[in-house]
């Protein structure tokens, strides 16, 4: 499993977390071997002809992305289990060297996920 840990303003929350999410996603898409250029290019904002692109390419190479309800999401490819995202989790830090009491907080995402492209591969993926 790979623990990533980023600092982030309390208003960029969700969107930091979708976009390291995407990122996550695409990555694996990649290393299964599919080209994304054409239809997904790496910094493209993710839009509803995007999703709908990207679900029929899933749909031609049998993967499937389930969201857990709880914002985490399991990749099967093949019918087997190859990726898992888990939902971030959030530790509310203070800086006491900023003046503007609205920049003073700030919070601390860390994300874990784990795949079968990874050191371990399926052990990291199945044991959780």
């Amino acid at each position: 499993m790979i623990e990533l840990t980023y600092f982030i303003d309390r208003e960029d929350v969700k969107k930091v977390e979708e976009e390291e999410k995407n990122r996550f996603v695409r990555e694996i898409i990649a290393n299964i071997g599919i080209p994304l250029d054409a239809v997904w290019p790496e910094d493209a904002e993710i839009t509803v002809n995007l999703k709908i692109e990207l679900r029929k390419l899933c749909a031609q190479h049998d993967i499937v992305i389930l969201d857990d309800g709880d914002r985490g999401i399991e990749i099967y490819w093949e019918e087997g289990l190859i990726a898992k995202w888990y939902k971030p989790q959030y530790k509310l830090r203070v800086d006491n060297t900023k003046i503007e009491p609205s920049k003073k907080m700030f919070l601390e995402m860390t994300i874990n996920f784990a795949s079968v492209f990874e050191d371990g591969g399926e052990e990291n993926v199945e044991n959780d």
